[in-house]
């Protein structure tokens, strides 16, 4: 959200579709929890391409969109604890004024929270992965169950 509304150095396109992408996921994540404890479990072939959808969106939004937002990120934080471009001062506003935006402490705090953030989308992508696994165990013994 911080990002929609900085100024013109980030893309405002871009950082909605991640907005809206990793909510979708985020959504679709906790319903998958729920729904591997309810009934839906008497119907396998539909918890499978549900459990895919949901990975799929996890790759999408928390893998490959992931890179590219935590770049964004980063620039934001690096811009805003130095100086601001000229465009910005000549509103009045002034940045935090960190002689090295590498070494402030927004900058580092921003860079500890995307390694942490960046650990928990891979531990997210682990336990959907084990997911899918045990949707198509239950997918390939209802098939074997209606063979015979």
């Amino acid at each position: 959200m911080m990002a929609l509304m900085a100024g013109p150095g980030i893309s405002k396109a871009f950082m909605a579709q991640v907005l809206i992408t990793n909510h979708f996921s985020g959504g679709m994540m906790l319903l998958a929890m729920a729904v591997h404890q309810t009934p839906a479990m008497s119907w396998p072939k539909a918890l499978l391409n549900f459990q895919r959808l949901v990975l799929g969106s996890l790759y999408a939004t928390r893998i490959v969109w992931w890179g590219p937002m935590s770049y964004a990120c980063l620039r934001l934080a690096y811009i805003y604890t130095g100086d601001f471009p000229v465009y910005v001062t000549n509103l009045g506003l002034r940045g935090l004024g960190y002689e090295y935006p590498l070494l402030s402490p927004i900058f580092l705090a921003v860079f500890v929270l995307l390694v942490f953030y960046t650990h928990f989308n891979l531990d997210l992508v682990q336990v959907n992965k084990k997911l899918l696994r045990k949707a198509e165990g239950r997918a390939a013994a209802a098939a074997r169950s209606r063979g015979k």
